[in-house]
């Protein structure tokens, strides 16, 4: 993804799962929009994603 779009690209994710795209998105400046229907997964990628934005963690 970081060779193909740049910063601030929109990446679209529509089987979103456990949210690796969107983590990757944030640590590389690109925006998403995430998409799962599994309340499960959306709880465990929302958690990936905020602890790459408050700087939290060393997520994939």
């Amino acid at each position: 993804m970081k060779y193909y779009t740049y910063r601030g690209n929109l990446i679209l994710d529509p089987y979103g799962g456990t949210g690796t795209t969107a983590t990757v998105c944030a640590k590389n400046g690109r925006d998403y929009l995430y998409i799962d229907k599994s309340k499960e997964y959306r709880d465990i990628a929302f958690d990936r994603v905020k602890s790459v934005i408050l700087g939290k963690g060393n997520e994939n």
